[in-house]
């Protein structure tokens, strides 16, 4: 028992490290990339959109109910000239 434990931490350490050496190669590569700058200004923007989302919902600014208040005193204003205009 004690000798497959052994090996199954030896195997997930190999495998560790292995993932830790692919990762940092990866990243070295991303870092001399030219795009880079872009890359991170998308997360930042992203972010920034997020929070202003957020913030916008939380202010309760809707423009649906005034929308539905204007859009009734508009139609009587119009049912008011079609009956002068009737008569």
């Amino acid at each position: 028992m004690k000798k497959k434990i052994r090996m199954f931490y030896y195997i997930l350490r190999s495998k560790l490290k292995y993932a830790k050496k692919f990762i940092s190669e990866k990243k070295k590569k991303f870092d001399e990339s030219p795009f880079a700058f872009l890359y991170s200004l998308g997360g930042i923007l992203i972010i920034f959109f997020i929070i202003y989302g957020i913030i916008s919902l939380a202010s309760g600014n809707d423009d649906s109910n005034n929308y539905i208040i204007t859009t009734s005193a508009d139609t009587s204003a119009i049912e008011a000239m079609i009956t002068t205009t009737q008569e």
